[in-house]
């Protein structure tokens, strides 16, 4: 084997197990915010669903997380609103409410803070949390929703454990890539292992984005980058394995 062969190979497993990890924490955490999209669906009335909630991503069983809700006042008078937060308690039928009234100056913004524990998460995996903010003449109601992972990891947080994680996938995937980039602009790939550096990079970048509109809150969107991504992964899989039985007749040889 030689060293073009040798690189090539190299730069193309490592984008692969960098993606596979963005995938595994793009389902985690579409996962985790479906699951609270449908947390406590019965209230009704007239709402908008907003997307100014910091809910952490990632949590562990040995420490207390906060969730934030930030509600700002674009009227010229002081007004009070009252939020109501529901957390689930070990149950998708248990819910612990936790209401707030705050006061916001005119052109001010208040930040409502509620605390999540590892006790509360349904199917020992997921913190469901609901916010519903009380209307209040001439402004409607609000709500938002989002689920929170709870892993077993000893002596780490979920802070630690989303670095490490992101920390990993930025060198694998930015690693690999630079690697295939490199070959593909010294013109040592064929027109074959173009094909593929190319469809590596794309199925990078849907990841990437996958990531960060997740981490947004944006699930829905956040599941098309995955879907989009794991496909790229799925066709170069099958490509690799139909060559690999049957030649180059019917998809590019990948390898």
């Amino acid at each position: 084997m030689n060293n073009n062969n040798k690189w090539f190979i190299t730069g193309t497993v490592t984008v692969i197990l960098g993606n596979l990890l963005g995938f595994a924490l793009i389902l985690g955490m579409v996962w985790a915010d479906y699951e609270g999209s449908l947390f406590l669906p019965s209230l009704m009335g007239e709402k908008y669903v907003v997307k100014n909630l910091n809910c952490p991503v990632l949590m562990t069983r040995k420490e207390t997380r906060e969730i934030n809700f930030t509600l700002g006042n674009p009227g010229e008078k002081e007004r009070s609103r009252l939020l109501e937060g529901m957390i689930s308690e070990g149950h998708v039928k248990r819910t612990r409410e936790e209401k707030r009234e705050v006061t916001i100056e005119p052109g001010e913004k208040e930040k409502v803070t509620w605390k999540i524990y590892p006790e509360d998460a349904v199917y020992e995996r997921i913190v469901l949390f609901h916010v519903y903010v009380w209307r209040a003449y001439p402004y409607p109601s609000l709500e938002a929703t989002c689920g929170v992972l709870v892993l077993d990891i000893p002596f780490m947080t979920g802070k630690q454990v989303m670095g490490i994680v992101l920390g990993i996938f930025s060198i694998l995937t930015l690693g690999g890539n630079t690697v295939l980039l490199l070959q593909y602009w010294k013109d040592l790939l064929g027109p074959r292992r173009r094909y593929v550096s190319k469809a590596m990079f794309a199925m990078s970048v849907f990841t990437i984005l996958g990531i960060w509109i997740s981490f947004l809150g944006y699930w829905e969107f956040g599941f098309f980058f995955w879907f989009a991504s794991s496909s790229i992964f799925v066709y170069l899989a099958a490509s690799f394995l139909v060559n690999r039985v049957f030649g180059s007749i019917l998809l590019p040889v990948i390898l």
